[in-house]
């Protein structure tokens, strides 16, 4: 028995603070995505999983009473999505693995059950939810959908340098994280309007907002550069090191790249066209 199964990485997070005293984040999916094949056989897995995955497959198959089956698990991943860059790399890896045993097992998985399994491992992304979603990434435990994905462009802007998820959050824990109320509700406003400029108000504000959590001196630069081309916002990964130019089709992508080129703050290696899109595991 064998399954194939699909889930999208992110360019970070649209808005990411405290809610309510709670740390929360919206991420948004985009169209890289890890691909994975699971099987169950008869012969002893010899291959080595990585840890991430094999962890969230032991803790599925606990809550099933399957842990028996573990070594019988072959997991093969493809993934486009950058490692270490806030792309959410590890949720899509994590999400699409179990989605295929418990598929395999006969069990359709429940999005909130996934989630509360998935931040037993690592803090997670809400890119593992269909629709846009609220979600406290560190617990699981308050989950809020503000609707479907809204469709937009986004230039990726990555840059060679990486931060772990774990490492990041050691870094932070007994900070005071930024209060980010107000750019939620402006992200719910736009996702109701379909609004792409209400969005990425609330993207941009969060990003400036977590300059005291992880600095970034180009941010305010950069932003600027994107509306003077005819973008509305650049959001960041913020716990990690890759932005995204928030944008529709008024955006001059051949002036922002070359302004961006000839200017010695911006170090970005890689810069490259992406959309968002649906999230969630899915089986091919």
């Amino acid at each position: 028995m064998k399954v194939i199964v699909q889930a999208p990485g992110s360019c970070g997070e649209l808005i990411q603070g405290k809610i309510n005293g709670r740390q929360m984040l919206v991420s948004y999916p985009v169209n890289l995505f890890s691909t994975v094949q699971v099987s169950i056989e008869g012969s002893r897995n010899v291959s080595i999983l990585p840890p991430k995955v094999h962890k969230a497959i032991d803790l599925y198959l606990t809550s099933v009473s399957q842990q028996n089956l573990l070594s019988k698990i072959h997991v093969s991943i493809k993934s486009h999505i950058p490692k270490a860059k806030g792309m959410a790399s590890s949720t899509a890896d994590m999400s699409a693995a179990v989605t295929g045993v418990a598929h395999l097992l006969g069990d359709k998985l429940d999005e909130v059950f996934l989630a509360h399994l998935l931040t037993q491992v690592e803090p997670t992304d809400s890119t593992l939810f269909n629709k846009l979603t609220l979600f406290d990434h560190v617990t699981g435990s308050l989950i809020e959908q503000l609707g479907d994905v809204p469709s937009f462009s986004v230039l990726v802007l990555e840059k060679d340098s990486f931060i772990k998820t774990e490492e990041f959050h050691k870094k932070v824990e007994g900070r005071a994280l930024p209060i980010v109320e107000g750019e939620l509700s402006c992200l719910i406003k736009g996702v109701k309007e379909k609004k792409l400029e209400f969005i990425a108000k609330a993207a941009t504000k969060s990003a400036q907002k977590n300059q005291k959590i992880l600095m970034r001196s180009y941010y305010n630069d950069l932003n600027e550069l994107a509306v003077e081309c005819g973008a509305y916002g650049v959001n960041i990964a913020h716990s990690g090191t890759v932005c995204g130019v928030l944008h529709d089709d008024k955006f001059d992508v051949d002036r922002f790249k070359n302004l961006l080129t000839s200017r010695a703050k911006f170090d970005f290696q890689k810069v490259y066209q992406l959309s968002s899109t649906e999230g969630g595991a899915k089986i091919l």
